[in-house]
């Protein structure tokens, strides 16, 4: 797989982690993934550049997920995916402070790990978008049917079907 080095020990659960990964915008090395007991060892380079356009340097980095778990005072509890980033060097712990890239590499690892979910994997969610558009074809196909036009309304299915499975398909594809 493009962008991938290395996998050890992953849950069952966890066996599309590797395609949710972000890959490119300086994390340009391939990533090297290790499920340990209780959390995810998730490491790769960062290509940093400089205010020029030059390349200034690899910083080489570790992500950790853990699940973690926040009770609020009235009672009610979420869980969330923690991803602490550990720089490994002196190097590149220098690149880090020079370009913020502990919180650059937080956000975007966390942004590409919107739909996975602890012990579960990917979980496939519709986007507001993609049900936006879906409730306008009904609604279209609904009017078609009241109105007994049988080509609008196979057009209105077949509007639905694609824009289902493509939404699908793009979250497991990212």
């Amino acid at each position: 797989m493009f962008g991938i080095a290395e996998v050890n020990n992953l849950p069952p659960w966890a066996k599309e982690l590797p395609q949710l990964l972000a890959h490119g915008s300086g994390i340009n090395g391939d990533w090297h993934i290790e499920g340990k007991h209780g959390y995810i060892r998730l490491s790769n380079s960062y290509h940093a550049m400089d205010q020029m356009g030059g390349y200034d340097g690899w910083a080489d980095f570790t992500a950790i997920l853990r699940p973690k778990k926040i009770t609020q005072p009235d009672g009610s509890s979420y869980e969330y995916l923690d991803v602490a980033i550990h720089f490994n060097g002196s190097y590149s712990n220098r690149l880090a402070t020079k370009y913020d890239l502990r919180n650059y590499l937080a956000e975007t690892i966390t942004n590409s790990l919107t739909d996975f979910k602890w012990g579960q994997g990917i979980v496939r969610v519709l986007r507001k978008s993609d049900a936006i558009q879906v409730q306008h074809t009904l609604e279209d196909l609904r009017t078609a049917i009241g109105d007994g036009d049988t080509k609008v309304a196979l057009w209105c299915l077949e509007k639905i079907s694609d824009r289902l499975t493509n939404a699908f398909k793009e979250v497991r594809d990212v």
